[in-house]
């Protein structure tokens, strides 16, 4: 809200009849312009931080909103509460998990995860990297809370992909990759994107110049 608007939040069943209620309330105001108009968002989230030491503390906002930025999640309104102990932002519903998530790892709330996908998994590098992944997982865990879940991977000609986003069990990665489905670039792709986690990395093992026509 500012001098020049004010928004309000409510739950999103009651979103047209609060919207019937304001055209209705503000009619004459409408029709002479004096209130220039009254919308409706529907699906968005709110997400908020609140702390009683957030005053004191400088960078707590630019911390919140460059988690949001780095999950990729679109800020649609930014709102400061009535004290200096909240923060908040309306956000798409649909970016809302994430949007949690990249937060909570931002504070340290929670570990930090990783998704990785791996391109050309039957090479010898990926092998090793994944070997490498194994026996480093309880140490990355336990030492340093930062964990790596393998989301995805595809050789040139099958890819196995983790419809729940928990990680594969990477022992199993080689052995069930020639069951999955053919091989697909913009699925791989695709699936990567719909990952909630905020952070998400495809990691190339391969020496195809296919794949890399998909670097950004």
């Amino acid at each position: 809200s500012s001098e020049h608007s004010i928004c309000v939040a409510v739950p999103d069943s009651q979103g047209p009849a609060a919207l019937e209620a304001l055209q209705d309330t503000f009619e004459l105001e409408l029709a002479r312009s004096t209130v220039n108009s009254v919308s409706l968002l529907r699906d968005m989230s709110v997400v908020a931080i609140i702390g009683e030491g957030m005053a004191f503390t400088p960078g707590v906002s630019s911390t919140f909103m460059r988690a949001l930025a780095t999950a990729g999640v679109n800020v649609r309104v930014i709102a400061q509460g009535s004290s200096e102990r909240q923060v908040a932002v309306v956000v798409n519903s649909e970016d809302t998990t994430r949007a949690l998530r990249s937060v909570h790892q931002a504070f340290t709330l929670s570990g930090t995860v990783v998704s990785a996908g791996i391109v050309g998994a039957s090479s010898k590098v990926a092998t090793e990297l994944l070997s490498l992944l194994e026996r480093q997982e309880g140490y990355l865990r336990e030492n340093l809370s930062f964990e790596v879940n393998v989301v995805a991977a595809c050789t040139r000609d099958k890819m196995l992909l983790d419809d729940k986003f928990l990680g594969m069990d990477i022992d199993s990665i080689a052995s069930n990759i020639g069951d999955g489905p053919d091989m697909d670039l913009d699925i791989f792709s695709e699936h990567i994107e719909a990952d909630i986690h905020p952070h998400r990395v495809v990691i190339d093992c391969s020496q195809s110049s296919r794949v890399a026509n998909y670097y950004d």
